[in-house]
């Protein structure tokens, strides 16, 4: 009976002096840390220069950035410095290289800030481009209002972004350059534009290659160089009267001719 009363007396003296602790004691007082916010606005850095961008997409970690096309010339991934001082990866999702307007994708943990009156005004200076048509600034200007949160954007002139874009295969553009060829040579001796309209891709170099001046015969060329710059490749070739020179781009899986320039 003794050994059991002090048995007792030293469980109650336990308790009573602190050989427990209450919940109180056991979590640490103070606030959880505050979550990070960051800006829409943010700066992007590439190996072919740096520009500004605007998150207009969030989706807890995921972020979209609406930028300029211009900075993915020679890489797909980019270096994004977010204002409360994070260096993140950024990756081209979508982009329209002639219109110079493309999609990049982070990841951070911050919540992002609605659009302000700066992020409006660098996207007022995109709507600028004569490369835009009237319905993409519609587009431009109901996805993107001061004062809105990021929202999903979807505008039908981007391209989704296809790794292929960075790489070449020099014998497909061979092929591809020779068929174009072949069909404008047939365009030349019959007028039917049609027959080259779905190898060009700008309205621009359409319109010139319907001029008269441009209708000459690509007889006998052979191609002397093969080369990639940015987006574009560059094709050179000669014929015995003149030198010629393409810029091919790649779009959805096509090739596209965007530019021809003749040396006589």
């Amino acid at each position: 009976m003794k050994r059991l009363i002090i048995l007792c007396l030293l469980l109650l003296s336990g308790c009573s002096g602190g050989g427990f602790q209450s919940v109180s004691q056991v979590i640490p007082e103070g606030k959880p840390a505050e979550k990070e916010i960051m800006d829409a606005h943010v700066k992007i850095y590439s190996v072919a220069g740096s520009t500004d961008g605007v998150v207009f997409l969030a989706d807890q970690r995921d972020k979209w950035i609406v930028t300029e096309a211009s900075v993915f010339r020679d890489h797909p991934k980019t270096l994004v410095l977010t204002s409360e001082g994070q260096q993140v990866e950024g990756e081209l999702q979508a982009f329209n290289i002639e219109k110079n307007i493309a999609i990049v994708h982070i990841r951070n943990s911050a919540e992002t800030k609605a659009i302000e009156q700066e992020d409006q005004q660098f996207l007022e200076d995109m709507l600028k481009s004569d490369k835009l048509t009237s319905e993409d600034r519609y587009r431009l200007h109901e996805a993107f209002k001061v004062g809105d949160a990021p929202k999903k954007y979807d505008m039908t002139v981007l391209e989704d972004y296809e790794k292929s874009t960075f790489t070449y295969n020099p014998d497909a553009i061979e092929h591809f350059i020779l068929t174009f060829n072949t069909a404008f040579n047939q365009y030349v001796k019959n007028g039917d534009f049609s027959l080259i309209e779905t190898y060009i891709l700008p309205d621009l170099l359409k319109e010139a290659l319907q001029k008269e001046e441009a209708r000459l015969l690509i007889e006998d060329m052979k191609i002397t160089e093969i080369g990639q710059s940015g987006f574009e490749w560059v094709v050179k070739g000669e014929t015995a009267s003149y030198a010629i020179t393409y810029k091919v781009n790649r779009v959805n899986g096509r090739f596209y001719v965007t530019s021809i320039f003749i040396d006589k």
